[in-house]
């Protein structure tokens, strides 16, 4: 029977995939530690915690000299302890981009799966505290209310296909609102009372690599400018009644698919929510005149 030549390089063998293993804890270690650190931005912190992981780093190598000893006072081989040194270099490479890849994907899969959680229950708060509001105001400025009757009959039963066909519809009705409709002066006075709300979308990080959400609030940040570029509201010109009608109907499709995007949510994540809102359906209940947030 044919003996293997080198035993010792299948004993080297046989213990590459426990040092992966080993090496992927450490690096999980370092990465998990030094990673909310790198995600708030805060530099005393990123200097606290890698002033942490300087004894950390004295102990591994500490442990690889002890280790290296050992082996040398055991075996009385340098030689063939430093060959096997470089045999480990050899496949260093590909060891650092199995465990680096792997640990990427893994960190990334999580952080993105929090930051969608974050923006969800951030979006739900919104639409509470002010973007139902919004809404409920804007709809008195719309042209043709039947169509969003129709659209947006919601119920316990729609699913994703069904809020894909609504906001599908929606967009191709290119709805239209004008602004010598209603009073302006009721939807400025709530844009102002909800302002405060909105400029803290801008102060969370979560809102701002979310560019729909985002863009929903810079557009009705600006129809709440323009607004008060006016000292008298009802007696506008043709010209300004239309470039605000503009400015409305932007702001308005923008908040109504975000409208749409957070229902979905609801309707998976919190179907007790959900249900509460298809019973309020902002776009089928007009609320009392005393009730509602754009009251004259």
């Amino acid at each position: 029977m044919k003996t293997d030549k080198n035993p010792t390089l299948s004993i080297w063998g046989l213990s590459y995939f426990p040092r992966i293993w080993l090496y992927f804890v450490i690096e999980s270690y370092i990465i998990t530690v030094m990673n909310p650190f790198i995600k708030t931005g805060d530099l005393a912190m990123k200097k606290k915690s890698s002033r942490s992981l300087v004894p950390f780093i004295i102990l591994l190598l500490c442990s690889s000299v002890i280790f290296f000893i050992i082996q040398t006072l055991l075996f009385h081989d340098v030689e063939h302890s430093l060959f096997l040194f470089f045999q480990d270099f050899i496949f260093l490479p590909i060891e650092v981009i199995l465990v680096s890849f792997l640990i990427d994907r893994f960190i990334s899969s999580r952080e993105k799966t929090e930051r969608r959680s974050k923006l969800h229950i951030l979006m739900s708060e919104y639409f509470t505290e002010a973007g139902n509001d919004l809404i409920l105001c804007l709809n008195r400025f719309v042209t043709e209310p039947e169509t969003l009757h129709r659209i947006f009959a919601l119920d316990t039963d729609w699913d994703d296909d069904a809020f894909c066909r609504a906001e599908e519809s929606f967009l191709k009705a290119d709805i239209r609102l004008d602004a010598g409709k209603e009073n302006l002066a009721a939807l400025q006075r709530t844009l102002l009372q909800k302002k405060r709300f909105l400029l803290t979308v801008f102060e969370n990080p979560n809102t701002l690599e979310h560019t729909e959400f985002t863009d929903t609030a810079l557009a009705i940040h600006h129809l709440l400018s323009e607004l008060r570029q006016h000292d008298d509201l009802e007696h506008l010109s043709e010209e300004n009644l239309s470039h605000l009608s503009s400015d409305m109907k932007r702001a308005y499709g923008l908040i109504v698919q975000a409208w749409i995007s957070n229902m979905r949510h609801l309707r998976g994540a919190y179907p007790y929510l959900y249900s509460l809102a298809v019973r309020r359906n902002i776009f089928l209940h007009e609320p009392e005149p005393g009730e509602h947030p754009c009251r004259q």
